[in-house]
């Protein structure tokens, strides 16, 4: 595969707000090629060997004499996840890790590692550093849950080819959802996250450039800049896959915008040695985004996304994929991380 390297942007007028979009471990029922939906299948042995692999890999901090393979950020706490069992558990490890990370941090300095001033993330639950919500939930695929992704097509083809179908609002028999209703419901939640956090960074730069503005008077330095710290969210196959798209949707108009852009100051280059980049079919002009295979999520990989908030709250977000399916901390785990991923929406 190419190294592909890319700092993410900062464009004029707008609060970005990082996103690590995790799919949960493997389970027993991906293994076997069983769809999940929403049916709640655990996480197996090699799912919690992920997961512990994960957060190894993000909760060492940079600079950490523990090695690292890749150059993803430490997202900050607390972790925002679906409430099914395989990601709250796969999430449950992550904030574990970063929260023992951190304490051994300030004991070592003496002091608060880490951002005190939190946002409230309003999402639905607390669990020790996590934060569950339905919202991110996998899509519900109706009658086609608990079937073999080998025997569905034959058992039902109804709800498979409405799994299947090109029509975004053809909804699943027996209670599943559409694609379009998976997109309102995550992509509005991250919408909605994305908005809270703009305006948290907004108003801790505004109290920085007080304190600043009290503190040094005759100091002509610009003052500090709040960290825009990542939230990961972990999800599911399917979900992950209607966030690439809303990045995706916004392709040209990033291109469009050009020279106009600016880049990041001090924000590590990711690399991404296991991508490869894709032509947009329509345009062979679009800047490729950084992907392992179009829509492929492997289990316990992680995606990383930018969402500009503009200042001017009329506007549109624009959002942006910086880097997707980053998973070469999982090459130690036992069997095949690519096969791992299972069947769609599973």
């Amino acid at each position: 595969h190419r190294d592909a390297r890319m700092t993410p942007r900062v464009l004029p007028g707008m609060t970005p707000v990082d996103f690590l979009i995790v799919r949960h471990g493997q389970t027993s029922w991906n293994k076997d090629g069983i769809i999940q939906g929403q049916a709640d299948a655990p996480l197996d042995a090699v799912g919690l060997a992920q997961a512990a692999a994960l957060a190894n890999e993000l909760a060492a901090p940079a600079g950490s004499v523990r090695k690292r393979r890749t150059t993803l950020p430490t997202p900050q706490l607390p972790i925002v996840t679906s409430d099914l069992s395989r990601a709250l558990d796969t999430a449950s490890v992550l904030a574990d890790a970063i929260a023992q990370a951190q304490a051994v941090d300030r004991r070592a300095t003496g002091g608060n590692s880490g951002s005190p001033d939190k946002p409230n993330l309003g999402v639905s639950k607390l669990i020790a550093n996590v934060e569950t919500t339905e919202k991110l939930r996998e899509r519900h695929v109706g009658r086609l849950q608990g079937l073999r992704l080998s025997e569905a097509r034959a058992k039902d083809p109804k709800a498979w080819n409405a799994f299947r179908s090109k029509d975004d609002r053809v909804k699943i028999p027996n209670d599943g959802e559409s694609y379009d209703d998976v997109w309102d419901r995550a992509v509005g939640f991250v919408e909605e996250l994305a908005g809270k956090r703009a305006r948290h960074q907004t108003d801790s730069q505004k109290a920085l450039n007080s304190a600043a503005a009290a503190d040094n008077k005759n100091d002509t330095t610009d003052p500090k800049k709040p960290p825009n710290q990542p939230t990961a969210l972990v999800t599911h196959g399917g979900v992950a896959r209607v966030l690439l798209d809303r990045c995706d949707r916004d392709v040209l108009a990033l291109q469009d915008i050009g020279e106009r852009t600016e880049r990041t100051d001090g924000v590590d280059e990711l690399a991404t040695s296991n991508s490869t980049l894709h032509e947009n079919e329509n345009d062979g002009n679009v800047k490729p985004r950084r992907v392992r295979r179009p829509g492929v999520v492997p289990n316990c990989s992680v995606g990383w996304i930018r969402v500009h908030v503009s200042n001017d709250t009329q506007e549109e977000q624009l959002w942006e994929t910086v880097a997707w399916g980053e998973n070469s901390f999982l090459t130690e785990i036992q069997g095949d991380a690519e096969d791992a991923a299972g069947a769609d929406y599973a």
